[in-house]
């Protein structure tokens, strides 16, 4: 196994352990050729025994290094060594991103402003928005996965791991899963795939437990979650928050893509208007025709679904 020390590639020697999950961990490393601290993302030997993943990985790292935004950590090298375990294993050398996670910061500061939670998915959106453009889906936006620097930009992180660990772990497997599960779109939990607007999705539960302090749905197990994610209305914002920013986060949570923003630069758009306190309108309407909602519209506060075009602002 790999540790403080550890060098790999004959270039990169691992000095603190800085995360982890299902799929790995990420060091603090140094990069004993350019002479600067880099993080590496260490992939778990046993994923590699699995040909399908080890080409899919391979190739999500090429893809995600062709990707330029500031607001997307910036991935380096990718590489296969043998350490003195005898284990092969592969890694991800990226930009080392100085702050706190997101879930740094809502543990220590509590549910936030509005300015700040839209400032902050705002920003994130961009970075999606330009994903999204080059065909990167992220499949993982979580509190985790999103960093803040002490400037306030917002970096983020883990971009296209979600799709391989996606493949090759099942929705009912270890509690590994279970971070992803609390974000998770409804059409991810039912197994049909995740598209650009499932990250769309996942941010507006992010958005959610931002200002509410808890993500709208939890449970004792994963596929609790899940199920809750499919079938169940999505619990209003409380009354004291403005209206644009109800209507806002009720948007990113309709049940089906369709029904959500048409991209992310249009929810980044919607955040900051909402932010100011002005009403949503045209431009945010969802990419097709609001099909029925299960339950009460969570943006209008009124019952029934079946409603045609975008849910009005609450009053």
């Amino acid at each position: 196994m790999w540790g403080r020390g550890t060098v790999l590639g004959d270039r990169y020697t691992l000095a603190e352990r800085i995360g982890g999950g299902g799929m790995g961990e990420v060091w603090r490393a140094d990069d004993d050729v350019l002479r600067r601290q880099v993080a590496v993302k260490v992939l778990l030997p046993a994923l590699l025994d699995d040909p399908s993943f080890a080409a899919r990985f391979r190739r999500e790292a090429t893809v995600l290094a062709s990707l330029s935004h500031p607001g997307i950590v910036d991935v380096h090298d990718y590489g296969e060594s043998r350490i003195d375990s005898g284990e092969q294993v592969a890694y991800i050398v990226m930009e080392l991103v100085e702050g706190r996670t997101l879930t740094e910061v809502r543990a220590q500061n509590g549910p936030l402003a509005v300015e700040q939670a839209l400032d902050i998915a705002g920003q994130a959106l961009d970075a999606l928005h330009a994903a999204h453009l080059q065909g990167v889906t992220h499949r993982d936006i979580k509190p985790s996965n999103l960093m803040v620097g002490d400037d306030g930009r917002v970096t983020v992180t883990d971009f296209g791991i979600a799709r391989s660990s996606a493949a090759s772990t099942g929705i009912t497997d270890s509690h590994a899963v279970l971070g992803t599960a609390l974000y998770m779109a409804p059409e991810q939990a039912e197994g049909l795939g995740a598209v650009a607007g499932s990250d769309l999705y996942s941010m507006g539960v992010v958005c959610y437990e931002l200002l509410t302090g808890e993500p709208p749905f939890t449970g004792e197990s994963v596929v609790e979650i899940a199920l809750k994610h499919i079938r169940e209305p999505v619990p209003d914002l409380p009354a004291e928050f403005p209206g644009p920013v109800r209507a806002f986060v009720a948007w990113a949570l309709a049940k089906r893509p369709e029904e959500r923003y048409a991209d992310a630069s249009v929810m980044a758009a919607a955040a900051r208007r909402a932010a100011a306190g002005r009403p949503l309108g045209e431009l945010d309407a969802p990419a097709g025709p609001v099909l029925a909602r299960t339950g009460p519209d969570p943006a209008a506060g009124a019952a029934g679904g079946g409603a045609a075009g975008p849910p009005p602002p609450p009053p």
